[in-house]
């Protein structure tokens, strides 16, 4: 097998049909090996004693076009995979979030948080802070207090742009 079939996603061939063509190999003669006729893969190489004679009179050449066809759609398939398990992972990442947000644990660590930035918004100080924002989420339920801000609802939107803003309760500070 070469180097770029050893990456494919999938490492076994399972089609039944299956040719024995002639390849040049690493510079050497054109040796017989099989080639799968769905998915081009190069399967094994085979000894010249247990080819046809008439296979090895016709020599027919190893397709590179059908096995190029077929990695470049066994890389799709494994490109839309592993797309999909990512959105599974950012759907349950995003659901565990959330009920981290309605734990006694958070609620802990907020009002923490609003209370050392003495309910001010750490990112303008001119505004009362409604928010606790993660500067990092690497340690998402286990926080430690200084990965955390107290913000407005305005300076939370300059950090989230994409959210939809919030209603804020205005209060002098």
């Amino acid at each position: 097998m070469s180097t770029s079939e050893k990456q494919w996603p999938y490492k076994e061939c399972n089609h039944p049909h299956q040719e024995i063509r002639y390849r040049q190999i690493k510079g050497a003669k054109d040796r017989p090996v099989k080639q799968c006729l769905i998915c081009g893969r190069h399967l094994e190489s085979v000894k010249r004693e247990y080819v046809p004679l008439r296979v090895a009179l016709d020599k027919p050449a190893f397709d590179e076009k059908l096995r190029e066809a077929g990695w470049q759609r066994e890389s799709q398939v494994w490109s839309e995979q592993r797309q999909q398990r990512q959105e599974e992972e950012s759907v349950e990442w995003w659901r565990n979030y959330e009920e981290h947000l309605n734990s006694p644990e958070w609620a802990w660590r907020r009002q923490a948080v609003l209370e050392r930035a003495g309910d001010c918004c750490e990112g303008c100080r001119k505004r009362r802070a409604v928010h606790v924002h993660h500067l990092s989420y690497d340690h998402v339920g286990h926080e430690l207090l200084f990965e955390l801000v107290a913000v407005c609802g305005t300076c939370h939107h300059v950090l989230h742009p994409h959210l939809e803003e919030t209603v804020e309760i205005k209060r002098p500070v």
